[in-house]
């Protein structure tokens, strides 16, 4: 018997993703999320064409204020591995997702992970 892999779609990206991590490169460091301290964040995918997308990225303090509140036009495809990815304008890498877990890296110095 052969099992056949779920080509992934649109939905399965669409929505509300909870940060889970925040890895900061100089000076390494990496924050599971929420964090003890009260921090959190969500990353908001949303399609406006099969392959236009925005990703929105919120980031909370530990006073529940809005640290960061970012949106990157990206277009969604898939690298030479097939994995799904969004790329801005210039090609630059944006996010990368592996199942079903997303890795953002908009920020410059920053991975930030997120799960549906």
């Amino acid at each position: 018997m052969t099992s056949c892999k779920k080509e992934p779609t649109q939905s399965d990206f669409e929505g509300l993703w909870t940060v889970t991590e925040v890895e900061l490169y100089n000076p390494p460091s990496t924050t599971a999320y929420p964090s003890a301290e009260g921090e959190y964040g969500t990353l908001n995918i949303s399609f406006q064409s099969d392959r236009q997308a925005t990703l929105r990225l919120q980031m909370y303090d530990k006073s529940q204020r809005l640290r960061i509140d970012e949106s990157y036009p990206a277009t969604y495809t898939t690298d030479q591995d097939g994995d799904p990815v969004f790329k801005a304008d210039d090609g630059t890498l944006i996010a990368a997702i592996f199942d079903l877990e997303i890795d953002f890296y908009g920020i410059r110095g920053a991975r930030i992970a997120a799960k549906k």
